[in-house]
């Protein structure tokens, strides 16, 4: 199982957290190909399947991929990111501005310093909630991961969960949750056997240097 963070976008750039997000940078749409002949390669002789969902960023990066490698999309909203609430789709500094509580809290959250079950963003979405949503994926994923390769493109907030999920297995607990630095177009590798996840390769972007 290959999930992918998406390439480059102008909300990188624009440090901008959840909402609607954006369309891809110059550099993003140029990674895409990268990414598409390190997929081409690692997934040869073998019958991928690509799940994404409908974010600008995600919806660009999986459609350059699906048509690359000749694959039909499957858009599942399920894998979206954790609803910030009132902080959705602000920058850094909007949100110190307009919403100066709950953006130091979001801080606290990044610099691991406050769990993340604790974060309570109003109106956003709870962690429990999030691990949910994401665990239900894995469930739905479990018989098809036996037959076929699955390849995830996702925004960040996911992708951490994912390889929290798959860190602790069963021991799972939002106290020893981690908000991992997962990089544009990055490429984390996970193994998925009996609805138990494994991780095998973290956050990797040798194929952007390709």
């Amino acid at each position: 199982m290959l999930l992918l963070r998406h390439a480059e976008a102008l909300k990188n750039i624009e440090d901008r957290h959840g909402g609607a997000g954006t369309g891809l940078t110059n550099n993003g749409l140029q990674d895409c190909v990268r990414i598409a002949a390190f997929l081409r390669e690692v997934t040869q002789g073998t019958t991928p399947c690509l799940f994404g969902h409908r974010v600008p960023q995600v919806q660009m990066t999986v459609n350059s991929l699906a048509g690359a490698l000749d694959l039909s999309p499957i858009w599942d909203e399920r894998l979206h990111g954790i609803d910030l609430g009132l902080l959705a789709g602000l920058s850094r500094d909007e949100a110190s501005q307009r919403y100066p509580d709950s953006a130091r809290r979001l801080d606290l959250w990044r610099e691991g310093r406050l769990r993340i079950d604790e974060l309570a963003l109003p109106e956003g979405e709870s962690a429990s909630h999030f691990y949910d949503r994401i665990k239900s994926v894995i469930v739905s994923w479990n018989s098809l991961a036996v037959q076929r390769t699955i390849i995830a493109v996702c925004t960040r907030s996911p992708l951490i969960m994912f390889t929290n999920i798959a860190v602790m297995g069963a021991s799972f607990t939002f106290a020893h949750y981690r908000p991992y630095d997962l990089a544009a177009g990055s490429i984390t590798e996970l193994e998925l056997a009996s609805g138990c996840l494994q991780l095998k390769r973290l956050n990797s972007c040798d194929h952007l240097d390709a």
